[in-house]
């Protein structure tokens, strides 16, 4: 009876949440006038418009940054054995020994629902959500017609370079593209050194290389976002929400190759990465996908934090390239703190302003891609928490408010925080928690899940 009537509360609360609009209005929202001359259909069809402009100065760089050596980002520091407790746990991560019937989203049905999401990365480019690179699919190889593996083994890379229009045929080819094999975003940015891995390291041999083993000099970067399961996330950290990201891991992996086909077979030299090659949340900003968080992760109009990013190197530069976005995250993050409540590693910084150094206290900081402007997160005590649970986390996306589904209420109210910081940040937060938005370590969202609702 109580949970009936919570459920029933939480209802009446949502049916409310557009009286926000004389809130917002009370506490100064210029914006919030405008907005409501307009229909609720017309709010509905244009809100991905609403508060959303080109950034100013998507990055500011001290004169100390270099660009990120992949032997120090966190996966690469505990394989090669730099961080040797974590190493020693990593050993046993992901495997069947952590299953626990007791708690919620960890038993063997969530842990078989984890192991089916990683399938198709595991299997077509082991490594690469480790940032492994130049592994299976996601080879550096340029595969000529003497390469074929069989008779009908067509996925070669083409001598001659088709011929687009225009650039705005080739851009929107090349998006097109993207989409149908499975992209939910994509942008594409001018290839930008400062982004990319300045080594490469193979973590079996402990072998570092650079870009001289690369098998062209890239021009540009199409960058791809997947979205992951709502649902499963509301479960985090749980083996439920890990299929979620283990399904985007997959969906990534099948996507960026197939794209990367396409462009061979039009004369564009390409390779398809993940996490490896270079840093996907820089890219991303740039690609015009997002923008930065206290988190570290990207979080975009459309799906807040709840996406990961795959992208392809190419020589292909026949297109009008994106440019940065800003919507108010970043004011948004220095008044919220929801993420740095929710952490069980206290691994995100609750720093209000950004900086260009660590300011987490830890002694290791090489993770840290020091000298740009950001909230820098401590890697050591995140990945530490995964070692723990033997599972990945996300309660930090769970937890976010921008972590929404598409209703267009919550649109709406996004729009009217990136239009008008200050208060209506804090009343962001105030309703998400309200509405029982972005709980973290909940059993009943579990159950939720995994009610067929589809046959009921």
């Amino acid at each position: 009876m109580d949970r009936e009537k919570e459920e029933n509360s939480q209802a009446l609360n949502r049916r409310d949440f557009i009286k926000l609009g004389a809130v917002a209005t009370t506490l100064g929202a210029t914006s919030l006038a405008a907005a409501q001359s307009q229909s609720i259909k017309e709010l509905a069809e244009h809100n991905k418009q609403m508060g959303i402009k080109a950034a100013e100065k998507a990055f500011e760089f001290d004169n100390t940054y270099k660009p990120f050596e992949q032997k120090n980002n966190i996966f690469m520091a505990t394989l090669t054995g730099r961080l040797p407790a974590l190493r020693k746990k990593m050993m046993g991560f992901h495997g069947p020994g952590d299953i626990d019937p007791e708690t919620p989203g960890m038993d063997r049905l969530d842990y078989a629902l984890k192991e089916g999401g990683y399938a198709g990365v595991e299997y077509m480019a082991p490594g690469t959500p480790a940032s492994i690179p130049n592994t299976g699919v996601n080879t550096w190889k340029q595969r000529t017609q003497a390469d074929k593996h069989h008779p009908f083994d067509y996925q070669y890379l083409f001598e001659d370079q088709y011929h687009f229009q225009d650039k705005e045929q080739a851009t929107n080819a090349v998006k097109k593209a993207a989409k149908l094999y499975g992209a939910d975003l994509a942008g594409i940015t001018p290839r930008n050194p400062k982004f990319d891995y300045a080594k490469f390291i193979d973590p079996l041999h402990k072998k570092e290389f650079g870009w001289e083993e690369f098998p062209f000099e890239p021009k540009s970067v199409i960058v791809l976002g997947f979205e992951m399961d709502y649902e499963a996330y509301t479960t985090a950290p749980t083996y439920v929400s890990e299929g979620a990201t283990g399904d985007a891991y997959s969906r990534i992996t099948k996507t960026t190759h197939q794209l990367a086909v396409f462009l061979r077979i039009l004369g564009y030299k390409a390779v398809a990465s993940c996490n490896d090659t270079g840093l996907n949340i820089p890219y991303a900003i740039s690609a015009g996908l997002g923008e930065g968080s206290r988190m570290g992760l990207l979080i975009t109009p459309e799906f807040g934090p709840r996406l990961r990013i795959g992208k392809v190197y190419t020589e292909f530069d026949v297109c009008n390239y994106d440019q940065p976005i800003q919507f108010g995250v970043t004011d948004f993050c220095e008044r919220c703190m929801k993420c740095a409540d929710a952490c069980p590693a206290s691994a995100i910084s609750r720093d209000k302003k950004p900086s260009f150094r660590p300011t987490h206290g830890n002694k290791n900081t090489f993770f840290n891609n020091k000298g740009v402007k950001k909230w820098h997160l401590d890697a050591e005590k995140c990945f530490g928490y995964w070692m723990e649970i033997n599972a990945g986390c996300g309660a930090c996306i769970a937890a976010c408010p921008y972590n929404k589904p598409g209703f267009w209420h919550h649109r709406l109210v996004d729009r009217l925080t990136a239009a008008s910081p200050g208060p209506l940040h804090d009343l962001m937060r105030e309703m998400d928690d309200i509405f029982g938005y972005g709980n973290t370590h909940d059993g009943r969202a579990v159950k939720e899940f995994w009610k067929n609702k589809d046959s009921i």
